[in-house]
């Protein structure tokens, strides 16, 4: 009779960014101070693994540019090449905007993925940025 062994070695990615940076500033306060609570990180944190968070300068920067691609990634990376202005310096970044944005991250999002960790759900970025986008959809009233 024989045994053998194995080891199987699992790789986790950790985002390894500055909370705050250059592009977005402090544009968004709500979302800042919650990030600094350790619950709200790590479980952005978990929910991204497997994205390319690298390519960002800052933990806010991959935020809004994944939870808002259609309207911010182009211009995030237009700014990281020096070929663009900060996002506060585009005409349809209002202080409005900005606040909706804040409040949505705050308000919807970070405790979605804080509720994700804790239920044990996978952790999927793609089913992560589905549900936020329903429930900005009905927040909305955008039912279609």
């Amino acid at each position: 009779m024989s045994m053998s062994m194995s080891l199987n070695l699992v790789q986790h990615q950790k985002l390894i960014l500055t909370l705050d940076g250059d592009l977005c500033g402090s544009l968004f306060p709500k979302t800042m101070e919650l990030l600094e609570e350790d619950q709200y990180a790590e479980a952005i944190e978990i929910c991204a693994r497997g994205k390319k968070a690298e390519r960002y300068m800052s933990f806010i920067d991959f935020l809004v540019c994944e939870i808002f691609p259609k309207c911010h990634r182009f211009k995030c990376f237009r700014y990281y090449k020096g070929k663009g202005p900060k996002l506060k310096d585009y005409p349809q970044f209002t202080d409005e905007v900005i606040s909706h944005m804040d409040d949505f991250m705050s308000t919807y999002a970070l405790p979605t993925a804080v509720a994700y960790v804790k239920e044990g759900t996978a952790y999927n970025w793609t089913q992560f940025l589905k549900t936020i986008k329903i429930v900005e959809r009905v927040i909305s009233g955008n039912l279609d």
